[in-house]
C-alpha cells in the first residue's frame, strides 16, 4: 500500500491567525521552512517570523507563498484561508498602529505598508 505524501487538509477556522494558517499548512504539506523559503527567494528565518506571528509578509511576498503553496499541493481553501488570514491580521495591525501616540508613530512620515 502507497501512502499519500500530506494527509487530507483539514477544515481551518476562519478565526485563525496568518501565523497558525501558515504552519497547520505547511506541516500538512511536511515541509520544512527551508523547503518553503527557497522557490520563495527569502529566508527561512522570514517564515519562522510569519509562523511566529511577529512579522507579516508583504503583499508581494504573500503572491509568493502562495505559488510556492500551490506548487506543493495546497488547496485553494487553504491559500484562500492564508489570504483571508493575512487581510484580517494585516487590518488590525494597521489600526493598531494608527491608535499610537504621534510621538511613537507619526502618520505623516510613513508611506503605505506593504506596497
Amino acid at each position: 500500500m502507497v501512502s499519500a505524501p500530506f494527509s487530507n487538509p483539514p477544515h481551518i477556522a476562519p478565526e485563525t491567525s496568518f501565523a497558525d494558517c501558515l504552519r497547520q499548512v505547511r506541516r500538512r504539506l511536511v515541509l520544512k521552512q527551508t523547503s518553503l523559503s527557497l522557490p520563495m527567494g527569502c529566508s527561512d528565518a522570514a517564515i519562522s517570523l510569519w509562523e511566529a506571528g511577529q512579522r507579516l509578509p508583504r503583499r508581494r511576498n504573500l503572491h509568493r507563498l502562495l505559488e510556492a503553496m500551490d506548487a506543493c499541493g495546497a488547496t485553494a481553501a487553504e491559500q484562500l484561508s492564508l489570504q483571508q488570514a493575512w487581510a484580517r491580521d494585516r487590518s488590525a495591525a494597521e489600526f493598531r498602529l494608527r491608535s499610537l501616540p504621534a510621538e511613537v508613530w507619526p502618520p505623516s512620515s510613513v508611506g503605505t505598508p506593504g506596497a
